[in-house]
């Protein structure tokens, strides 16, 4: 590991920052966590995309397979798309970055550039300044960029243009780049972000990630690993799969109508509550098509549930 002293000599010695890089890069914990991961009896299944997630009963079934107990990372409002529970959009920023690789320091010494002038990047990052060189061959340069909704088209043509005219550098001095795009990079502390932080057990699912508490008010890797342990914990512990703090229920007999205007009016006030709901349609022997409508709303949010019967129970039924 390589390391830099902390730059504010009014900490503790013992609690003071320091600045590192894993020796090979950040992947050698990967690999090391994949390979515990396989002697401990687990599989990493690689080049498998979530494609539909759905609950059946107490369970989730991903990708057609069903598990005890599921832990999504992925950001909610991208679960939803593909089945997952509803809940409020949490804000996200995306991030472009290219890596340079040039014959030469174009930041004289200088590890990290923010611009304060108008640029398609926010940083320059000069990661030989900090890392000896020797250890790549190369002068190795991160431009930094972040951006919402979509990654504008040619991103890396209009970082590395403007990065060459305001360095002074030949398009002959690069000797490869790479670009990296994640539209999903970090989460976006707006006002009222405290609101949308996800509990680790969030309608059936765990859940942990860069959306956990964790990492608020401060997102780190460091936050992200004790979000794992966190919610690592809620399942060793047998924390319940299920287990809302709201049941409602709706009795429901030929009434499609007003059936619509009900649930919409439980989920919003429901949400203002508390995240951890269900609602429970009582259905008794309906014939107008509202059973239909029910298991159709199920598919959209796993919050609603349907208890049929297929003949009128009455009073008893509900």
């Amino acid at each position: 590991m390589a390391l830099q002293p902390d730059r504010n000599p009014v900490r503790p010695r013992c609690v003071r920052e320091h600045l590192g890089y894993l020796n090979g890069g950040f992947h050698r914990i990967i690999d090391a966590l994949e390979k515990s991961i396989g002697e401990s009896g687990g599989m990493i299944r690689k080049r498998e995309p979530l494609t539909s997630i759905l609950r059946n009963g107490d369970t989730w079934v991903v990708n057609n397979t069903a598990f005890d107990a599921v832990i999504s990372t992925i950001p909610p409002q991208e679960l939803q798309k593909a089945g997952g529970p509803v809940m409020p959009p949490v804000p996200y920023q995306g991030a472009a970055c290219v890596t340079v690789a040039l014959d030469r320091d174009v930041s004289k010494g200088i590890y990290w550039l923010n611009m304060k002038d108008s640029a398609p990047y926010g940083a320059v990052v000069s990661h030989t300044n900090f890392i000896p060189v020797n250890r790549y061959g190369d002068h190795l340069v991160y431009l930094a960029s972040y951006f919402t909704a979509k990654v504008p088209a040619h991103i890396d043509k209009v970082m590395i243009d403007d990065f060459c005219t305001r360095f002074s550098i030949t398009p002959a001095e690069i000797r490869w780049h790479r670009l990296a795009v994640d539209p999903f990079a970090g989460p976006v502390y707006t006002t009222g972000y405290k609101s949308l932080i996800i509990p680790y057990r969030q309608q059936g699912l765990f859940m942990a990630g860069m959306f956990s508490p964790a990492n608020y008010p401060e997102r780190s890797m460091e936050g992200s690993v004790r979000a794992g342990k966190e919610v690592a914990a809620c399942i060793s512990r047998g924390d319940p799969v299920i287990s809302p703090e709201i049941t409602a229920i709706i009795p429901l007999f030929n009434d499609r109508p007003s059936l619509e205007i009900a649930l919409k009016s439980s989920l919003e006030t429901l949400s203002g509550i508390t995240s951890e709901f269900e609602i429970l349609v009582a259905e008794d022997g309906s014939t107008d098509g509202s059973t239909e409508f029910v298991r159709q709303y199920e598919t959209r949010d796993s919050r609603v549930r349907l208890l049929h019967h297929d003949e009128r129970q009455g009073r008893a039924g509900h």
